[in-house]
């Protein structure tokens, strides 16, 4: 899936609006935990207490273009 599609679809784009703060959330520990990026500013870096991001596989179509 091409990531532009979320900006050009109105449908796809409302939906990835409505998930915005879980995907800060998701990307800020990405970056505290594996770059150790200090993340400060904003609602990403407030994830919910008691939420611990656990390992998990994609269960999605991806493409590797060569």
């Amino acid at each position: 899936m091409n990531p532009s599609e979320f900006e050009s679809d109105e449908i796809k784009y409302s939906i990835l609006k409505q998930n915005d703060r879980t995907r800060l959330e998701i990307f800020s520990d990405l970056l505290r935990k594996y770059l150790d990026v200090q993340v400060h500013g904003g609602e990403g870096d407030q994830s919910q207490p008691g939420v611990v991001y656990q390992h998990a596989y994609f269960l999605g179509r991806h493409e590797v273009g060569r």
